[in-house]
């Protein structure tokens, strides 16, 4: 399978931002959908969108095709560091009003990027990345809720990634992602644990993904970035 320069078609697709070329007070998201999309403190440059790791963020406004209830999903990042050894939130979706509901991106304190999908503080998975990631430097990552396998994946540059993984009550039939709150990147829970990154590109697939199409995934990504 070659890669396609039409993969924003995939049906699979629902959310895909190039924030590279995404600029203004608002804008829609470059999918099948075109979710509105506001950024809130962050800048735009012509790498992505800058945000400061104090109050920046940007909201993506909630959307049923975002609602992936108990089947599986996966997120690919492509970001880079400018402050590493604190725990930083990339992105989230979560319901505010609940601990029910609630997905996240993470570079814990100790430079490793984790996921976490929770229904409550007894009803978790967390997977954490074996690569330690540094300042200045792209990365592209992709993260796997493999609901049906009660598990998740992190692919580092295209290879699998997994390291710890901790699972609490299990998450492929109790956590449910169907709620009315937005996708956000730049923030955690509440607006907290504000991330200092640069945000190139961001897409949220629906369903599975095999270790070659990850693979796939990040060649396309490596020649239509320059990575």
């Amino acid at each position: 399978m070659k890669p396609s320069r039409s993969f924003i078609l995939d049906p699979t697709l629902r959310l895909y931002l190039p924030l590279w070329k995404l600029d203004g007070a608002s804008f829609a998201s470059r999918d099948a959908y075109g979710h509105l999309c506001t950024p809130v403190g962050a800048f735009w440059t012509p790498q992505g969108y800058d945000f400061d790791g104090v109050d920046d963020k940007i909201t993506v406004t909630h959307h049923a095709s975002l609602d992936f209830g108990l089947a599986s999903f996966y997120e690919v990042i492509v970001f880079k560091l400018t402050k590493k050894d604190v725990q930083q939130a990339l992105g989230n979706k979560i319901q505010l009003s609940t601990t029910a509901g609630r997905m996240g991106l993470w570079v814990g304190s100790g430079n490793a990027f984790s996921f976490y999908i929770q229904s409550s503080s007894t009803i978790y998975t967390t997977r954490a990345g074996l690569t330690l990631l540094d300042t200045g430097v792209w990365y592209h990552i992709i993260q796997h809720a493999d609901r049906p396998n009660n598990t998740a994946h992190i692919y580092h540059n295209g290879r699998l990634d997994d390291g710890a993984l901790a699972v609490e009550g299990g998450f492929s039939t109790t956590t449910n992602i169907a709620n009315t709150e937005p996708v956000e990147l730049g923030c955690g829970y509440n607006d907290t644990n504000d991330a200092t990154f640069v945000c190139r590109e961001y897409c949220l697939y629906a369903g599975d993904i095999t270790p070659g199409r990850a693979a796939l995934l990040y060649h396309d990504a490596k020649r239509r970035l320059k990575l």
